[in-house]
Parts: structure tokens; C-alpha cells; sequence
């Protein structure tokens, strides 16, 4: 196997100060101590809202501010699905959102905390309006296919809080 020189790491959002902000700094940390180049692509990115190293980098993004739920959605999986990057390595994936783009960037892996619980665990029973209720059913139905189509152009899925470790396994 060639070494890695470079890859793209792509995830739905970098909006938080969360796990998966945390799980991609770690990764950023793992490859420059390795000297592989990486871009970052980021559905949705706002520098004031996550952590002020990111700030150091450049985040190629779709959105800075969140549409609407259902629509922030769509939107994100259309633009995913219409990224082709070229001269990389390897693709990084975080969410589920970025793995629109996978059939189109090889080889890749799916870093994921868990999945969409909503589109896999059945109606949502807090809903009490039966108009909203069908509309959600709807909705859900629609995501769930996407998604299931999608998870397809995925390699390797991985679980999230090891990326020091699997860092090293890219070299291996």
C-alpha cells in the first residue's frame, strides 16, 4: 500500500463543542504528527459556536446558519451528494448527512458516534398532532431510504473515540 499523503475530511457540521468537533481535532492532531495534508468539507460550520482551534484551519462549507429542520436536512444530503473531490488518498467521513458524498470519494471510512435514532427507532411518540405525526412518518420515510442508499458507498465504518489509534491504522 502507498503511503497517505492526503485526505479530505468531511462531516455535516462542525457547530458545536462537541464529540464530533472533538473527534476531528484529534484527527487533525494524529495526521499533522504524521505530515499527511487534509482539507476539511463541513455542511454546516460557525466558528463562534465550536472550538476556537478550528479557527487555525481552513473549512471549505455549505452553511454557516441552520435552515429550517426539514429542509437543513434535504439541503445538506443534495449538496454532499453533488461533492466530488479529487487528488486525495482517502475520505474521512463524520454524520450521516456527508455520506451522500461517499459513492463519489474513494476509498473512505464512516467515523460514527451511532446513527440517526430517529429514522431507525420508529415513529416519534411525542408527536401528538395527527397531521404532523403523518407528515414526520413522511418525512422519516424519505430520510430513511436516502440514508439506506447511501451507507452503501461506505468502505469502513468505524466506531468514534479512538481516532489516535485509527490514525495509526491509515499507515498501516
Amino acid at each position: 500500500m502507498a503511503p497517505i499523503k492526503k485526505i479530505a475530511i468531511i462531516t455535516e457540521f462542525i457547530y458545536n463543542i462537541g464529540g464530533i468537533e472533538k473527534s476531528i481535532l484529534e484527527l487533525i492532531k494524529g495526521l499533522e504528527k504524521r505530515n499527511i495534508k487534509f482539507d476539511i468539507y463541513c455542511g454546516l460550520y460557525d466558528q463562534s459556536k465550536t472550538f476556537p482551534e478550528f479557527k487555525n484551519y481552513k473549512i471549505n462549507t455549505f452553511l454557516t446558519k441552520k435552515l429550517p429542520a426539514a429542509i437543513h436536512s434535504l439541503y445538506l444530503r443534495y449538496k454532499f451528494n453533488k461533492l466530488k473531490l479529487i487528488s486525495y488518498d482517502g475520505y474521512i467521513f463524520y454524520g450521516f448527512h456527508s455520506i451522500a458524498a461517499a459513492k463519489n470519494n474513494q476509498p473512505n471510512v464512516l467515523w460514527s458516534m451511532n446513527p440517526l435514532a430517529y429514522l431507525y427507532l420508529g415513529d416519534n411518540a411525542k408527536i401528538n398532532n395527527s397531521i404532523l405525526k403523518s407528515i414526520s412518518k413522511i418525512y422519516v420515510t424519505i430520510l430513511k431510504h436516502i440514508d439506506q442508499k447511501n451507507i452503501q458507498g461506505i468502505n469502513q465504518l468505524l466506531s468514534l473515540g479512538r481516532s489516535e489509534e485509527h490514525t495509526s491504522e491509515l499507515q498501516s
